[in-house]
Order: C-alpha cells, then structure tokens, then sequence
C-alpha cells in the first residue's frame, strides 16, 4: 500500500500521491495528471502540502500517458499557501518521456499544460525528464505551457516555478510560443485586475525551448505583474537557424509590462529570416529590471525581398515615459553579445539598426532613466541584407544605441 497521502473527501490533499495509470485515489494513486488535478481542484491542498509523482508506469499507458487530454488544465483551488505547496514532477522517471500533444487551438485547447483562475505555490518540476512536444499547426493559436487570463476570469498566480521542462513545438511558424502569460488572445495583454507574481513571483529556469516563435513571453501590466525570473534557460538550437522568430519586433525572452524582472544565465541561440528587428533579449515598458550573464549570439535580418534598412539586437529595450515604483535601477550587465546583423538604415539612426544594446522609449521622452549599462562584451559581426557585412543598405550598426528620447 502507498502511504503518505489523506484520504479523500475527507480533507484536501496532503503528502505524496503517484500518477501510475491506475486510478485508485483511496490508495494515493491517479491515473492521470488531469485527474490529480481534478482532484486538487475539487479538494483543495492542506498542509503540508501535496506531491504528485509521475511514475513509470505512467510512461506509454492507454490509461496513464495516453489518456491525458490534448490540454492538462489546472484552474483555481483552495488552501493554496506557503505552508501548502504544490509540485507535480517527473523526478522518479527512469528515462525521459517524450509527451506528444496536438492542441486545437480553440476555446480551452491551446496549450498542453493550461493554468487560470488562481493557482500559487505551484512548482512543474520537469526534472530533465519531461519532453513537451506540440504536433499543433495554425501558427498564432498554440503553445506547450499558458497561464490564461480573460475578462471573464482574471490571473491570480504567484510563487510559481516551471523548471527544467525540455519544450519542443512544431516548428516557429506553427508554434506561437513556449512558456506564456498574457491573454486567451495570444499575445494581448494580461486581464487589469489580474495580479501576477505580487509577493514571491514566478520563475521559469533551467528549461529549454525551441521550435516556437516566441520561447517566452509575458504580456503584463507594470501596474499587476511583477517579479519574472528567467534563469539559465537555453532557447533556440545551436544547429538550426529556423528555431524561434516568426514574426518582426519580437524577442527570445520577450517581457511586456514588467516590475522586478530578472533575465539571468540564459543562452540564445541565433535565428535568421527575413523577420526584422529581433532581439535575443527584449523589454517592452518594463521597470527595476536586472539582465545580467546572459549569451546571445547570431541573430540575422536578411532583407532578400523585404524592406530594406532594419536590424537585429542582442538586448532591445523600449523604457516607459515615467516609472511607477518608488526606487528604480535599471541594469545590464556582463552580458556576451555577438554576431547581429542587418541592413541597418543611418538616417534614422539610432533606430533600426543592428546593436548589441538598443535602448529607446517609445511612449515618450523619460528623463531619467535610472539605466546602468556595465561590463558587456558586444562583438558584431555576420551578414545582412544583400551579403555585405552588417549593412548593405546605408552602412550603419553601433554596439549600443541609445535613443534620442533616453536621457
């Protein structure tokens, strides 16, 4: 008999149950992930708080693996608190299961694993062992993990950790992103009274992405999300240009609406298309921000029938007009950035050329931007445009460019 669990319908749940492929809850056994949530979702966690553990047995069962829906959803439960945490993990697998899913892309079914509602103190603990892979096609409806806020139903998340989670889409044309938070609409920003990462954040570290067009992205509001922590994560593929970017003034870590942000450790492999204005690193309005020790290296903007006069960034960063917290300090730092091209357009300069660091406001004029740029190594180097070295257009690229609108 499994011991360590609290018998149901008595309490919420506490202490370790198993995902085997069997269902026996009475005995601390779900077949499925999808049912040890519903069963969260119906009971609630208690203290000390619950473990489910993926097992073997799981792996290639028509009652386990194979029954899981094409999107696990995990949505409000009670008892959630620091005292009664959460972590599904795949830590007892012997060898690594590779969890193929063909999500819609409609209604509910756009992800592989679909959180809403409320959910704190949760932990996806990938252990090197879980493979998410996405078969979906559709380009701008999908992606492998989603935290989904509406109008109908505002996002309540903080101390949420998604870590060491091997996430594979279907190519970047199909795959619109890997690790999200924003709105059911991909890409539009979260609810106004949701309230995101408030006290103990969210972190997404130690994972990898690749064949998505966005690996991360985040559509906040400075006013409600706060704390985004992206800590060693490899996005991209060493071996294949085609990986990620799928679309023009996009980033690898892509953070909207932002307090607190950290971008650390992470490796960027490069991309090149005719998508333009791609960064390895990109901040749109965000505040108090630290990018430090990350590596971003060869992101190419070809022009080959598109307009011409563009380029790419190691880090791109768009300063909001004012700030809205009470200490602000902006940093970069000892950050490697290297071979970014384009075929940038001087007349416009400082805009849309290739940098290593390209920092403007977009929204207005700030007049102190609290920005500390330290210690980065920037090499450019590559081809853009009509084959000439960084730009065959006007001739213009900088190692950092600031805006005329920074100051």
């Amino acid at each position: 008999m499994l011991l360590g669990f609290s018998w149901l319908h008595a309490q919420g749940l506490s202490g370790d149950y198993y995902i085997t492929g069997n269902s026996d809850p009475s005995n601390g056994q779900f077949a499925t992930i999808q049912e040890a949530f519903d069963s969260l979702m119906s009971q609630g966690v208690d203290p000390p708080g619950v473990t489910f553990k993926v097992q073997n047995s799981w792996v290639g069962s028509p009652t386990g693996q194979d029954a899981e829906p094409n999107t696990i959803q995990l949505s409000t439960y009670n008892g959630a608190a620091s005292d009664a945490p959460v972590m599904l993990t795949f830590a007892d697998l012997s060898s690594p299961a590779y969890f193929v899913r063909n999500p819609s892309g409609m209604g509910q079914d756009q992800f592989i694993f679909r959180f809403t509602g409320s959910v704190k103190y949760f932990t996806l603990d990938g252990a090197g062992k879980l493979i998410l892979k996405s078969t979906a096609t559709g380009g701008t409806s999908t992606g492998l993990i989603g935290f989904i806020s509406s109008i109908f139903l505002p996002l309540d998340i903080d101390a949420i950790t998604i870590q060491r989670v091997v996430m594979h889409g279907n190519g970047r044309n199909n795959t619109f992103v890997g690790v999200y938070i924003g709105d059911g609409f991909l890409g539009g920003p979260v609810n106004p009274v949701s309230n995101i990462g408030a006290n103990e954040g969210i972190t997404i570290q130690g994972c990898t992405i690749d064949s998505v067009s966005r690996p991360i992205l985040v559509a906040g509001i400075r006013a409600n999300t706060r704390n985004i922590r992206v800590i060693q994560d490899t996005l991209g593929n060493p071996t294949d240009p085609t990986a990620w970017a799928a679309d023009d003034n996009i980033g690898a870590v892509h953070l909207r609406g932002v307090q607190n942000p950290i971008v650390q450790r992470c490796i960027v492999h490069g991309e090149t298309n005719n998508n333009h204005s791609v960064a390895g690193i990109r901040l749109d309005s965000c505040e108090n921000f630290t990018i430090t020790q990350n590596w971003v290296y060869n992101i190419e903007y070809f022009s080959f029938g598109q307009a011409q006069g563009y380029g790419s960034y190691g880090i791109y960063i768009a300063l909001p007009s004012t700030f809205i917290g009470s200490s602000v300090n902006n940093v970069v730092s000892h950050n490697m950035l290297a071979g970014l091209s384009g075929d940038g357009d001087v007349v416009s300069f400082p805009s849309r050329i290739p940098a290593g660091i390209f920092v403007e406001a977009t929204s207005g004029s700030i007049s102190d931007a609290n920005l500390s740029l330290i210690h980065n190594s920037i090499h450019l180097f590559g081809f853009g445009g009509l084959g000439f070295p960084f730009s065959s257009y006007t001739g213009s690229s900088a190692g950092i460019a600031i805006g005329s609108s920074v100051e």
